[in-house]
Order: C-alpha cells, then structure tokens, then sequence
C-alpha cells in the first residue's frame, strides 16, 4: 500500500496520509522493523532526498543483519528509495553505483525492473 500511494499521490496528500503514523518504540525486533519500513514509505512520500537516502541505508543495514525472506518484501522499496534519492539531488552517476552496492539481489517486479533499467539509461547519458 505505501508503495502506491507514496510514489503517486500529490506530495502533500502523501506526506499528510503517511506522517500522521506514529511507531510507538519498544524493545521488539519487530517494532524496529515496522518503523523502519514505515520511514522508508514517509520519506519517499516527503519526497525528501536526504531522508530516502537515511531510510534506505537503514533498511540495508538492518538487512545485512537480518537476512529473513520474510523482510525481502520491502527491499525494493528501500532500493527505490536510494534511486530516487539520487535522482533527487540530480546524481546521476550514483544510480550504477547503488544498483551495483544494493540491487543485485533485489528482487522487482516487471514494472520495478523496467523503472531501473530506464534509471540506468538515464543515469548513462
């Protein structure tokens, strides 16, 4: 869901629908993990390239600590969070270099793999 509508609703109705979530800490793994899935989300709907890139680096951190499958569901949201983080701050080179860093074991739909292919094209020109 924040997939969809943090990338294509206007930047204020995403940044109002996706801010008003507060994660309540605690201890949990869980939590932690929730938290951070939902600040991947708010930052892409913020449109905000320095909190996509903090979000993205923080969910591969986090992934590079746990590898379950069961997290594997958001690291293309992660990774697209990267990517448009520099496409963002009109960094082009950086979209080979993050591909290369976090891509490689990304798995994306057919959508994601022509939206990267396309970024990589771009970022060649």
């Amino acid at each position: 869901m924040g997939g969809i509508t943090a990338t294509y609703l206007p930047r204020e109705a995403a940044l109002e629908t996706w801010s008003r979530f507060s994660w309540d800490e605690c201890a949990s793994e869980e939590s932690a993990i929730a938290g951070l899935g939902l600040e991947l989300v708010r930052a892409v709907a913020a449109r905000d390239p320095e909190s996509m890139r903090a979000a993205g680096e923080a969910w591969f951190a986090l992934r590079a600590e746990n590898g379950s499958d069961d997290l594997a569901s958001m690291d293309e949201s992660a990774l697209f969070s990267l990517l448009l983080a520099a496409v963002g701050d009109a960094d082009w080179k950086s979209i080979p270099v993050i591909e290369a860093r976090y891509g490689r074991g990304v798995a994306s739909s057919e959508e994601g793999r022509n939206v990267r292919a396309l970024l990589l094209a771009m970022a060649d020109e």
